[in-house]
């Protein structure tokens, strides 16, 4: 039997039932692959050929002992972890805030314009709080 491949709308072929056997089993057809041989009524996945057996996918090796196995460069972190950091995050910003604030209303001829900037200061505290802390608060439930 002559069997065609067809791959990302491109043709291959013919190869006999051994040769796409041999094929399936280095990788160079894959299981998402269609085929069409003679008598057949439409192109069918590679796995439906009868005769053909499609290799399961292969495991990686264990990692030597005493070596972990990479993590994939991901940090993971536990729920406790992550309201402790939304937390510190949501009151550093507008600590940032409240000290520039203070500082620019220090100097007494700069007094209404302070007067704004801390006023700014105390709302971006208020938005990041309920951003950052209303934001944790429907995560974690």
């Amino acid at each position: 039997m002559e069997i065609f491949i067809s791959r990302d709308g491109q043709q291959f072929g013919p190869y006999t039932l051994s040769e796409v056997q041999t094929d399936l089993n280095t990788g160079n057809i894959v299981a998402g692959d269609l085929a069409w041989h003679e008598g057949a009524a439409d192109w069918v996945e590679i796995s439906e050929i009868a005769g053909l057996v499609v290799p399961r996918k292969r495991l990686p090796p264990p990692p030597p002992p005493g070596r972990l196995p990479p993590t994939g460069g991901t940090l993971k972190l536990t729920n406790v972890q992550e309201v402790v950091a939304i937390a510190v995050i949501s009151l550093l910003i507008p600590l940032v805030g409240l000290v520039v604030g203070g500082i620019w209303m220090a100097k007494p001829e700069r007094y209404n314009d302070g007067m704004t900037v801390l006023g700014i200061a105390i709302l971006f505290t208020l938005f990041y709080m309920v951003v950052f802390l209303g934001g944790a608060a429907l995560i974690f439930g």
